[in-house]
């Protein structure tokens, strides 16, 4: 009798792992065709769904979409700009000041203000020889004529020369602001690149207040803040001067 029960209990435990066995493989066979992308790794943790090539989503009208990884952003459709993108918003006004106060800057728009400056002595001092010249001048005295031929011509010689030097600080300024705007692309460019940003916006705060002297201007203000609201983590800035390594004077 007890052969037979032993038997009957190696028969019934070998009926279970059997079962077992093909549930688990009937199992496997419907995670490798519904979900599993081929020679996907195996999920990291219990929580994790998938590895999967792609979520199909139903739609109460129309076609499903299919939702995919691409380039490691969410995409769907077969337009290069069917996905999602990560942005961000660098205050470029402050970072741009900032720049624009940097020693190097600094130092180069000093050593034309001291050019100009010796230059206008110059001419203080050539117009002064000129009153001492001609001080004794009476009205229809002979060298009246000649006098004020002197003065003009010096007066449109001192025209010229400051012509010259607003337009050649004009030129060394609009090349500085050139150089630095580059520089805040480049830094951008390294945030981005660290924090996995697509789009860079240039905006400013809504906090900041306006400095604005008419309607224009204030059109103007309002025009450049691009955001009405925006999240704070989408605010690149800080870590751009960061980047940049230059010191505010006075942060907006």
């Amino acid at each position: 009798m007890e052969p037979t029960m032993s038997m009957n209990r190696i028969l019934a435990l070998c009926a279970v792992a059997l079962s077992s066995l093909a549930l688990l493989v009937s199992l496997g066979r419907s995670q490798n065709t519904a979900v599993a992308a081929p020679n996907a790794a195996t999920p990291t943790s219990m929580g994790d769904l998938g590895p999967a090539d792609k979520l199909l989503l139903t739609a109460s009208e129309g076609e499903p979409l299919s939702i995919v990884n691409r380039e490691a952003r969410i995409g769907w459709g077969d337009k290069a700009t069917n996905r999602a993108w990560s942005i961000g918003a660098v205050h470029s006004d402050r970072v741009m000041r900032a720049l624009m106060a940097s020693p190097s800057i600094q130092e180069k728009v000093k050593e034309l203000e001291e050019q100009a400056m010796a230059t206008d002595a110059e001419f203080q001092k050539r117009a002064e020889d000129l009153q001492a010249k001609y001080k004794d001048v009476k009205p229809g005295d002979a060298g009246q004529q000649e006098g004020m031929q002197a003065f003009q011509a010096l007066n449109a010689e001192y025209t010229a020369f400051r012509e010259s030097k607003l337009k050649e600080v004009d030129q060394v300024r609009a090349g500085q602001t050139e150089d630095a705007y580059k520089q805040l692309v480049t830094a951008v460019d390294r945030v981005c690149e660290r924090e996995q940003i697509d789009l860079v916006f240039r905006y400013i705060p809504v906090e900041v207040p306006f400095k604005a002297e008419g309607l224009q201007q204030v059109y103007s203000q309002i025009q450049l803040r691009t955001f009405v609201k925006h999240p704070a983590a989408v605010d690149i800035t800080d870590a751009v001067i960061k980047e940049l390594g230059v010191t505010e004077e006075s942060p907006a």
